[in-house]
């Protein structure tokens, strides 16, 4: 038995291998700009990307989960010993007297010796669930380790056959070779404009170019795109199993469980709350921005929804795995999100557009899209200022029902804002108050001209809504 999650991943481990052709593969993928030889199918991520998910699960304590297991199974036997301890005092309601107040004490110590034996039942089935949970993870990073190693392997030495450096030379002269049109052959193997193929070491033969194109996109290409999708495969099936897992240890332990669904981690604190309330869509100085403010808006939302987890490199948003990967392609989303991060998202809404244009869209849009990342949302709009009270109405009772709102709306009359608000609290004169997220704010922190403040009146976001309803319509997608 492992003690740790990572001497379990450690063993025999090839992701090391695969990250490092992987990036090799990156470096050179701009030299096949014209080539026709499409990467697309590759998925936008490093080798550090991959290496990070492999690495998901490698902190987890398994002997700590054992020895929870054992002491409670050392508690369930010490009480076994106290519980058969008190049952010998049973004669002694033979030489008890009949009065109500020895008759009420007999019926508390019966009730009592029930309750301690009811307890003693539940420490053996949690002691059993806990050691049960520790073998199950041990088992779940056991089958990711040997199936991550024989995909790799797969690659590397049942397709690839390279080494790194023979690989990157394989690129090498395979783009020389396409740029060049080498048509191979000629006298002696000698033609005009020849470019030598080391497609399996040096020196190389003398290909025709469509051959090399051709054994480039489906002996690389492709190749390395069917192990990034097993790959990817691999770890959302194993974190999905792992949140399970964790959840029967919370239960088993009874602790109370963290946002439904998320596995670990937990909703934010006092502190996390008023730092995402500060998040800035501006950046430091010199970094150009980061991003898109209905972009900071989802990210404030899900910070709020799902809490926070340590991660690899840092404190993240703990989104659950099939929300990380469809919205962020695998890649984690940090607390708070990185410039990069927060393009991901952009990119993943639409691909079409650049991140600097900002969401192309209405709520309707941002509902549906939401839906289709696993985040069930529902759009409500306003048509017209004279709606707008109606529409906060019904925001309020979201609120109230535990869901957060992707609000469009506007600083100024005539513009487009997004925000989020994400709970209701109590004004000092008994009035409702929104929380709100907005990343309209300078570097620092600070708010710009027209922010909204946290928390805002209902009168300050009725007019946040009335200024976007001159421009078009304003509304808000929940999450």
């Amino acid at each position: 038995m492992a003690d740790s999650g990572k001497e379990v991943l450690d063993r025999d481990s090839k992701i090391a291998d695969f990250c490092a052709y992987l990036d090799i593969l990156r470096r050179h993928r701009q030299d096949f700009a014209v080539s026709d030889v499409s990467f697309v199918a590759i998925p936008d991520k490093s080798g550090d990307d991959y290496n990070r998910a492999y690495q998901r699960g490698a902190d987890i304590q398994l002997k700590a989960i054992r020895d929870d297991s054992q002491k409670l199974s050392d508690g369930a036997t010490a009480g076994q010993a106290q519980l058969d301890l008190i049952r010998q005092t049973d004669k002694l309601q033979d030489v008890w007297d009949n009065s109500e107040a020895a008759n009420a004490a007999w019926d508390d110590y019966q009730h009592n010796s029930s309750r301690l034996e009811r307890d003693l039942g539940t420490l053996r089935e949690s002691s059993a669930a806990v050691k049960g949970v520790a073998d199950n993870i041990e088992q779940a990073l056991t089958l990711k380790q040997q199936q991550t190693t024989s995909v790799v392997k797969s690659l590397i030495e049942g397709t690839l056959r390279n080494s790194p450096g023979d690989f990157e030379n394989r690129l090498v002269t395979g783009a020389a070779s396409i740029w060049a049109r080498n048509q191979g052959g000629g006298i002696g193997g000698l033609g005009t404009n020849q470019h030598l193929y080391a497609h399996h070491g040096a020196p190389g033969d003398n290909w025709n170019w469509n051959d090399v194109k051709a054994d480039l996109q489906n002996s690389v290409a492709d190749a390395f795109a069917a192990a990034c999708k097993q790959l990817d495969a691999i770890n959302v099936a194993t974190d999905k199993h792992l949140q399970e897992n964790y959840a029967k240890l919370l239960e088993a332990l009874n602790i109370p469980q963290g946002p439904a669904g998320t596995g670990s981690g937990g909703k934010l604190s006092d502190e996390e709350k008023a730092e995402v309330a500060r998040w800035s869509q501006f950046g430091k100085p010199g970094d150009g921005g980061v991003g898109d403010c209905s972009r900071w808006a989802i990210a404030s939302a899900l910070a709020n929804k799902y809490g926070t987890r340590e991660g690899p490199d840092g404190k993240e948003i703990n989104l659950p795995p099939e929300i990380q990967d469809k919205l962020m392609g695998g890649k984690a989303l940090h607390f708070p999100p990185t410039k990069d991060e927060i393009n991901v998202i952009s990119s993943r809404q639409s691909s079409e557009v650049a991140p600097s244009e900002g969401f192309q869209g209405d709520p309707n849009l941002m509902s549906k899209q939401l839906t289709d990342f696993g985040l069930p949302s529902t759009a409500h709009t306003a048509q017209g200022k004279e709606q707008v009270p109606a529409l906060v109405d019904q925001m309020t009772a979201d609120l109230q029902a535990g869901r957060s709102a992707i609000v469009n709306g506007a600083p100024e009359p005539g513009g487009g804002h997004f925000l989020s608000v994400t709970g209701i609290t109590t004004g000092p004169n008994g009035e409702t108050l929104y929380l709100v997220n907005d990343s309209n704010r300078v570097s620092t922190g600070s708010p710009n001209s027209g922010t909204l403040p946290n928390p805002c009146t209902r009168a300050q976001l009725e007019q946040f809504l009335i200024n976007r309803a001159s421009a078009g319509a304003p509304g808000y997608s929940t999450i």
